[in-house]
C-alpha cells in the first residue's frame, strides 16, 4: 500500500484516539487509543505524541505517506467550563470624551463554572498614544496577567490603535488578543467579552498546538498540523495563536462531518451495489434507477440533517451565545450588522 493517508486526532476528556485513513479507499489503516495527559509537564501534547509515534509504528503506515493531519479537542471548552484558564488583563483603548465605552469594557467578574469565576483587571489608554498604553501595561503586567485583551469602540472599522496595543503587549514578552481579531460584530461590551475570553485559553492553546507540530515535524511528518474549527473547517498553529475560541466544540463539529461522510458513503455505495444487480433487463434498470433516486434522496437529507447539526454546534462557539447561567460568551467573524443598527460605543 503507497497511497496517501489521511491522519485525524482526536483528544478526549479521557482518551486520545489516532486513526489513519487511505485517502482513496476510505480504509482505516490504524487506529491508536492512548489515555489523555492532562496531568503531564506538557499537558494533552503528551498523549497526542504517544498516539503519533503508536500510529507510525503500526504496519503500513509511514511519515511519507501522510498527506494531511488534523486534531480536534475539547480542550478550550473544558478550560472554560472547569474555570482552568489564564489570568487576563483588559487593554480599554478610549477617546477623551468615551465614557460609555468605558463603561461597556469594565465585565464584571465571569462565572466559567461551579466555584470558577474569571476576573479581568483594566487599565485604560488613548488609543494611538504610545506611552499611556505602555503605562497601561506595565499597570496590568503588575497585576500578574499572562494575556492580554486590548479593546476600542468601532474597532472592526478602526483596527489600528487595537494592533498597535498589541504588538507593544508582543514587545514586553505578553501574549495579547484584540476585538477585531476574534470578531467583526458591533457591540462593544461583547465584542470586549470575547476578546477577553480567547485570551484566557490563548496560552493553553498556544502550548498544545506548537508542541503536538513539533512532535508532527520531528516525525518525520512533511505536511503542517491542522485543527479543527468549530464550524468544521481547519486552521493552521499560526491562526490558533490568533483565535483559539474558534476552537470551541470542534469535537462535535468534526463528528458530524463524519456522519455526513459516512452517510453519502453508504447511500451511494448501496445505490451502485443495487445497478450492478439488476443490470440484465431494462426493467431492472428502470428499479434501479428508483432505488439510486431513493437512496440518493435518503443521502441529502441525513446529509442536510447533519449539516443542520453541524451549523448548530458552529453557532454555540462562532456567535455571541450566553450560556443558561450567563457563563461565557463566545464569538466568530460574522457579518457586520449595518452601522445604523450600532449602539454609541460599538
Amino acid at each position: 500500500m503507497n497511497g496517501a493517508l489521511r491522519v485525524g486526532i482526536d483528544v478526549g476528556g479521557t482518551f486520545t484516539d489516532v486513526v489513519a485513513v487511505d485517502a482513496t479507499s476510505g480504509e482505516v489503516v490504524a487506529r491508536i487509543k492512548v489515555p489523555t495527559t492532562h496531568d503531564a509537564p506538557e499537558g494533552v501534547a503528551a498523549g497526542i505524541v504517544a498516539g503519533i509515534r503508536r500510529a507510525l509504528e503500526t504496519p503500513g503506515v509511514s511519515a511519507g505517506r501522510i498527506a494531511f493531519i488534523a486534531h480536534s479537542t475539547t480542550q478550550a471548552t473544558n478550560a472554560l467550563l472547569e474555570g482552568d484558564v489564564a489570568k487576563v488583563g483588559t487593554l480599554a483603548l478610549v477617546g477623551r470624551f468615551d465614557l460609555i465605552a468605558r463603561r461597556q469594557m469594565r465585565l464584571p467578574p465571569l462565572t466559567l463554572g461551579p466555584g470558577a469565576v474569571m476576573e479581568s483587571p483594566i487599565a485604560y489608554a488613548r488609543a494611538g498614544n504610545v506611552a499611556e498604553i505602555g503605562r497601561a501595561l506595565d499597570e496590568l503586567a503588575a497585576h500578574g496577567v499572562a494575556a492580554i485583551a486590548a479593546s476600542g469602540a468601532f474597532g472592526v472599522d478602526r483596527p489600528a490603535g487595537e494592533t498597535q496595543a498589541v504588538e507593544a503587549a508582543h514587545a514586553r514578552g505578553l501574549l495579547a488578543t484584540s476585538g477585531h481579531e476574534v470578531s467583526s460584530m458591533y457591540g462593544l461590551r461583547a465584542r470586549t467579552r470575547t476578546a477577553v475570553l480567547n485570551a484566557a485559553i490563548l496560552p493553553r492553546m498556544l502550548h498544545t498546538s506548537r508542541m503536538t507540530a513539533q512532535a508532527v515535524r520531528k516525525a518525520g511528518i512533511g505536511v503542517p498540523l491542522m485543527i479543527m474549527r468549530s464550524d468544521g473547517g481547519v486552521m493552521d498553529v499560526r491562526e490558533v495563536g490568533l483565535r483559539p475560541i474558534l476552537t470551541m466544540l470542534s469535537g462535535p463539529a468534526s463528528r458530524e462531518r463524519c456522519c455526513m461522510k459516512t452517510s453519502a458513503t453508504e447511500s451511494l455505495s448501496k445505490s451502485a451495489e443495487r445497478a450492478r444487480t439488476v443490470r440484465s433487463s431494462g426493467a431492472a434498470n428502470r428499479r434501479c434507477g428508483r432505488h439510486a433516486s431513493a437512496a440518493i434522496g435518503r443521502c441529502c437529507a441525513r446529509s442536510t440533517y447533519a449539516r443542520w447539526r453541524l451549523r448548530a454546534a458552529a453557532c454555540c462557539a462562532s456567535i455571541h451565545a450566553v450560556a443558561a447561567s450567563r457563563r461565557f460568551v463566545t464569538s466568530d467573524p460574522a457579518p457586520r450588522t449595518s452601522p445604523a443598527c450600532a449602539t454609541p460605543a460599538s
